[in-house]
């Protein structure tokens, strides 16, 4: 019974209220909020749905039109427009397992210039290749492109990746 009178003891106010830390510097203003939960009444300017608007936002609307006008003088001047396809169409119940994660992007290219060289590397591709689908060639210039551009890689390696890529199956030199 000694022990537990003891006990009690150690928990007693009188003996642990000198433990109590006081707060350092100003006193705490009144309008310091104490996490009591405060009545809104008189303070709510709006009621719930006041502010709802059926329309579509005026600037949604400028920005579609802006973007038509674009496509439009684009089409006039003589440029392919090219839409891009999102990755994967929710809408349409396509999900990451029913998507090709394999499939690289296929280069475009979009000046002149580069359509010119890319037609050039596609034609020298197509001698070793022989008569193939145009994806078949698209895929053998991927392959090229992405062997042209690895970083870390000695020259010689580089041209070697080239004409096996070239090559397709080992059907000839490019």
């Amino acid at each position: 019974m000694a022990e537990e009178f003891a006990k009690f003891k150690r928990f007693e106010y009188r003996t642990n209220s000198n433990l109590v830390l006081q707060r350092e510097g100003a006193a705490p203003s009144q309008n310091e909020p104490t996490g009591e939960p405060e009545s809104l009444r008189g303070r709510v300017y709006n009621k719930m749905g006041d502010l709802v608007q059926y329309e579509k936002p005026k600037e949604l609307e400028e920005l579609k039109e802006k973007k038509k006008r674009k496509q439009e003088e684009r089409a006039k001047a003589g440029e392919s427009v090219v839409q891009k396809k999102a990755k994967m169409d929710i809408l349409k119940g396509e999900t990451v397992l029913s998507t090709d994660v394999t499939e690289m992007q296929i280069y475009r290219p979009r000046t002149q210039q580069t359509k010119a060289v890319y037609e050039q590397l596609l034609n020298r591709l197509q001698q070793p290749l022989g008569d193939q689908a145009p994806d078949v060639l698209r895929g053998a210039a991927d392959e090229v492109l992405a062997a042209i551009k690895t970083d870390g890689v000695l020259d010689s390696e580089r041209k070697k990746d080239v004409e096996d890529g070239a090559q397709g199956q080992g059907q000839g030199q490019c």
